[in-house]
C-alpha cells in the first residue's frame, strides 16, 4: 500500500486473513485510520482544513448575496453586463445568477 485512500481496504484484507473470516463480516467492522504526522505538520493540516472550511462558507456567502444583489439589481432595470460590471463577475455570471 502506497496511498492513505487504499489503508482501510488493506486493513481490512489483512484482518480477514488474519482472523480467517468472510468479507461480509469484516465490512462490518468500524476502521479509523489516524496517519502520524508529528505535532508540527499535523497542527498545519488541521489549519488548512479549518481554513478550506472558511473558504467554502465564504464562497457560499459571496454567491448568495451576489445572487442577491444580482436579483436586486436587474428589479431596477439595469442589464446584465452593468450588474455584471457593478459585481465584478461577467454578464454570463449574472444570468447564471439570476437562473438559480
Amino acid at each position: 500500500m502506497r496511498r492513505l485512500d487504499q489503508a482501510e481496504e488493506t486493513v481490512r484484507d489483512l484482518l480477514a486473513l488474519r482472523f480467517d473470516v468472510d468479507d461480509p463480516a469484516v465490512t462490518a467492522w468500524q476502521i479509523t485510520v489516524v496517519p502520524v504526522l508529528g505535532e508540527e505538520l499535523a497542527a498545519e493540516v488541521a489549519r488548512t482544513r479549518e481554513i478550506r472550511r472558511e473558504a467554502d462558507r465564504l464562497r457560499d456567502d459571496a454567491v448568495s448575496r451576489s445572487r442577491e444583489a444580482a436579483r436586486r439589481l436587474h428589479e431596477q432595470g439595469l442589464p446584465h453586463r452593468d450588474i455584471g460590471l457593478l459585481l465584478g463577475v461577467s454578464h454570463q455570471a449574472v444570468s447564471k445568477l439570476l437562473a438559480g
